[in-house]
């Protein structure tokens, strides 16, 4: 009997799925961290117009990508739709189309 390893199959949503806790990394402490930085007084003024500007837009662009990868992972039953696996890492399930077991 020939032993069997996990092979992963690359999957562009999978991957992206995987990415979903950094993006909300940005959404609830990079983006903010900019924001507030922004709002010192000690920096100029372009300085801190950039900072806010930039902070919001991280904030936006990741949320509205979040939601979206979310949104097309349930369609694909990679991901439940309770939204509750942010604690737990990526929400994804086992898809046999991304492991499936290599006979060697």
């Amino acid at each position: 009997m020939q032993p069997v390893i996990a092979e992963r199959i690359t999957d562009p949503l999978y991957e992206e799925v995987k990415a979903q806790p950094i993006r909300m990394a940005d959404v609830l402490v990079f983006g903010p961290l900019m924001i507030y930085s922004g709002l010192g007084r000690a920096t100029p003024n372009w300085l801190r117009v950039g900072m806010v500007i930039i902070g919001a837009g991280t904030i936006l662009y990741n949320l509205a990508n979040y939601f979206e990868i979310e949104r097309r992972a349930i369609a694909a039953g990679l991901a439940d739709s309770n939204l509750s696996g942010m604690a737990s890492g990526p929400m994804h399930k086992f898809d046999p189309r991304i492991h499936r077991p290599l006979v060697m």
